[in-house]
């Protein structure tokens, strides 16, 4: 039944077929996030990442987009990383945001290359946010997610 929530709760949120009602949106993911359904995870945790239907909290948006992230989840993967990149209700970590950056496009998340790119590139003062023995840290530890998450 998670799946039903959450569609319903997606057509809750943009209003289709409905009024839209982000409250009732969050009610319905909450219910599928609860059951373990990852997509109904991550939509929560952007519910709360952007204070719609909740007030905004990213201390819960790491939480639940965690939750869908160690599922596999690859939208939730990059989202997460963006918390850790930014320190949004996580302590900054540039190792661990670009360790779920990697993990996302790992599972076809194309879009987290743009994570990846950003903690790659030279800044205004000609220094990488991460130097190489950062970045091969963080690929090992996204290896070994994966050998314990299979």
């Amino acid at each position: 039944m998670p799946r039903l929530k959450t569609t319903s709760g997606g057509c809750t949120k943009p209003g289709k077929g409905v009024p839209q009602n982000d409250s009732k949106a969050v009610e319905w993911y909450r219910k599928a996030a609860e059951q373990g359904y990852a997509r109904a995870q991550c939509n929560l945790g952007w519910m709360y990442d952007n204070g719609k239907g909740v007030s905004q909290n990213d201390s819960k948006a790491v939480e639940w987009y965690r939750k869908a992230a160690e599922q596999g989840y690859a939208t939730a993967q990059n989202n997460l990383g963006w918390m850790y990149k930014n320190g949004e209700g996580v302590e900054k970590n540039p190792e661990t945001a670009y360790m779920w950056f990697y993990l996302a496009v790992t599972n076809g998340y194309e879009k987290a290359r743009k994570g990846i790119d950003d903690l790659e590139s030279k800044g205004l003062l000609n220094m990488r946010e991460l130097s190489s023995a950062e970045i091969q840290r963080a690929k090992e530890r996204a290896r070994q997610f994966m050998e314990e998450h299979r």
